[in-house]
């Protein structure tokens, strides 16, 4: 890789005329500029921003074909990282590995189409977008960012600077581009993930998952999770349940514990044995 190239945050006017383009040490990165109406955090006041923030320090891009497809027929099923992506049935808890790379990653992980979007929560500041339809993965470092969830409408990414951003790509996270940024009082929270309105988040090290609603940034209330006392490397939000990707606790290996929106403890699957993962995406 050759000399990197350091943006720093700012705001300024949108460009005329077209795409937003940024040229790091080994990549260049075409977006839309992202501008929708907004809410002040300090003021409450609606706005419209369009911000180019830095944040990019060089990436890369390889060509790495798949291993297997994204979508499949066979049920509920979750995705976690560990050399690459792999997906976990839930009924049956087989274990398919479908991308196999060595990119840094962390317990941020979320699925956004035909595209899987990993962020570190460890301050390493990798972050990285493997796509299905091209069979490519791109990699870059992002300054200050914690960890990733997505939405319907984009993706969401909690900074270290308490800060909740929303963008509406891959492109416009490594621009530093986003729709609205509002405060939020994450505390230790290191994993999230979002899901009608609302946003969850829990320590690596807890038994309770903080719930605040993404419009105002508010906290909304705390889950005590039902007799867990692990680690926890994920967090997935289904209609009506909570997944935690976990250690072993209890009687239970490394696997996916499932609770209650109240907190209540449902069942727990253990993966086979040599999979631990990092990082948590479930579809319904």
């Amino acid at each position: 890789m050759g000399g990197i190239v350091l943006v720093l945050w700012m705001a300024c006017a949108e460009p005329a005329g077209g795409p937003v383009v940024v040229e790091t040490s080994d990549v260049r990165v075409d977006s839309e500029q992202d501008s929708v109406a907004g809410v002040d955090s300090a003021s409450g006041e609606g706005h419209e921003r369009s911000d180019t923030a830095g944040a990019t320090f060089g990436g890369s891009v390889e060509v790495i074909p798949p291993l297997g497809t994204l979508d499949h027929d066979g049920g509920p099923s979750c995705l976690t990282r560990q050399l690459g992506i792999w997906r976990v049935e839930l009924e049956t808890g087989a274990a398919t590995e479908l991308v196999r790379n060595d990119s840094e990653g962390g317990s941020g992980l979320t699925r956004i189409g035909h595209q899987v979007v990993s962020a570190s929560d460890s301050g390493r500041k990798d972050v990285w977008v493997y796509d299905f339809e091209a069979g490519t993965l791109q990699s870059n470092k992002v300054a200050n960012l914690a960890v990733v969830s997505s939405t319907d409408s984009g993706l969401l990414a909690v900074d270290r600077h308490d800060m909740l951003c929303r963008y509406g790509s891959y492109d416009a996270l490594v621009l530093g581009s986003p729709s609205w940024c509002r405060e939020l009082d994450s505390g230790n929270a290191s994993r999230f993930a979002a899901h009608d309105g609302l946003l969850y988040g829990l320590w690596h090290s807890t038994d309770r998952v903080v719930v605040w609603d993404i419009e105002s940034g508010e906290q909304r209330q705390e889950i005590l999770l039902e007799g867990f006392d692990g680690r926890n490397y994920g967090v997935s939000v289904q209609e009506g349940q909570l997944r935690i990707l976990t250690a072993s606790w209890g009687e239970h290996s490394s696997g996916i514990s499932t609770f209650e929106m109240d907190g209540a403890f449902v069942e727990h699957l253990d993966f086979p044995t040599g999979l631990s993962g990092d990082g948590l995406w479930c579809s319904d």
